[in-house]
């Protein structure tokens, strides 16, 4: 797990070198598995995104991005 604080985002990627899957979302959810997608659409909720690299045997990659909002100093 890796959090990483940049001057306009927020960055949180979770790897695993576990047994993959394949992450095509009209699959999972065609199966009943909505977890990912829920997952995708609270991001985008809150102006982020979420992406997932996975292949099976190889493991997976989650990163979640959270852009930061500047706001400008009052006066």
């Amino acid at each position: 797990m890796r959090l990483v604080f940049e001057p306009s985002t927020i960055r949180l990627e979770i790897h695993d070198n576990g047994c993959g899957f394949e992450p095509a979302a009209d699959h999972l959810a065609a199966s009943g598995h909505f977890g990912i997608l829920g997952m995708r659409e609270r991001m985008e909720q809150i102006g982020g995104s979420l992406e997932i690299a996975s292949s099976p045997g190889k493991g997976a990659m989650v990163t979640a991005r959270l852009p930061l909002e500047h706001t400008a100093p009052s006066s």
